[in-house]
């Protein structure tokens, strides 16, 4: 069976793993069965979105991000950032607040540039490079009927995790959810 690559969506993140994982799927999925909205848990896994890459149309494209993922990989190291409190992006996105370390600001900063660099990936500004604010979504798009309820509720449950910044993950959007392509440890 021939599996379609190309013409799809693919996006870098930097995948959110162990006790920080579990209980994120786990707040997530609560807060959907509590007040009825849809889960993000059950499209994508916990993440950062580090680049949205859009629609990638062809190997050269994706081997493009690969091997520059490779590259950048052997040439920096592991960093450290939070996951702290519950936030939120108007009343459409609820998301656990990431406080990334200098380093890891450093890290994103030059990865950014040089992602950026590629003549077919688009520049976002106002969301990304300088002005990134790296979170990882628990509920969003249905939730503005409910927001002050459901962002009421959510801001008394956050807990703070300590992560290690180590891997930079492609993903891509296959029937509606997100699952990994390939993964790239720092």
């Amino acid at each position: 069976m021939f599996l379609k690559i190309y013409n799809m969506e693919y996006v870098i993140v930097y995948l959110i793993k162990g006790r920080a994982e579990d209980y994120h799927n786990k707040f997530a999925r609560e807060l959907s069965k509590k007040f009825g909205v849809n889960c993000v848990s059950n499209i994508v896994m916990p993440h950062l979105t580090i680049k949205d890459l859009g629609e990638i149309k062809n190997k050269k494209e994706l081997l493009q991000i690969e091997d520059l993922l490779t590259n950048f990989v052997r040439s920096h190291s592991k960093s450290s950032l939070s996951l702290e409190k519950v936030n939120h992006f108007t009343k459409e996105v609820i998301f656990l607040e990431a406080k990334p370390s200098k380093q890891m600001t450093k890290i994103y900063l030059e990865l950014y540039k040089e992602i950026t660099q590629i003549k077919w990936v688009k520049k976002i500004p106002k969301y990304e490079g300088k002005n990134i604010h790296f979170h990882a979504t628990l509920v969003a798009h249905d939730i503005s009927n409910n927001f002050e309820e459901i962002f009421s509720y959510a801001s008394k449950k956050a807990c703070v995790f300590p992560l290690e910044f180590d891997n930079l993950t492609i993903i891509k959007k296959v029937n509606g959810k997100w699952v990994i392509h390939k993964s790239f440890n720092l």
